[in-house]
């Protein structure tokens, strides 16, 4: 499996969230010193990253990122799933789209049988 830079980076910036104790927060800046990254990269993936729900973010003197939920629930997948594919979109957004995709190949696989036996949708779920 091919991992881009992207994720690469912001695995990177979970690990060093995730060893922070609950609740410190952790400034851009300090994230972009010690991952050896530009600081607006580093804004541009918490940003993503908080649209995704992985990461909380504060602004202020106190302010920076810190994780939003255990390490532990946080997955690949679903980190990647949130910087590559659906960057602008909430993972609630991408969930929906997700089970849209689902159930639109169910009906797919199933409208052919229907025609065949000459079914309405609304008789074939009776059945």
């Amino acid at each position: 499996m091919r991992v881009s830079q992207r994720l690469d980076y912001a695995l990177r910036a979970i690990v060093l969230l995730a060893a922070q104790p609950p609740g410190d927060y952790v400034a851009a800046g300090d994230l972009a010193d010690r991952l050896l990254m530009p600081r607006r990269f580093v804004e541009q993936q918490i940003s993503v990253l908080t649209r995704a729900g992985i990461v909380e973010s504060r602004r202020g003197s106190n302010g920076g990122a810190a994780l939003s939920r255990p390490a532990s629930e946080i997955s690949v997948f679903g980190l990647n799933w949130s910087l590559i594919l659906y960057p602008k979109l909430a993972m609630e957004d991408v969930v929906r789209v997700v089970a849209a995709v689902i159930i639109t190949s169910v009906i797919a696989s199933v409208w052919p049988a229907m025609r065949a036996a000459r079914l309405q949708p609304a008789a074939a779920l009776k059945a």
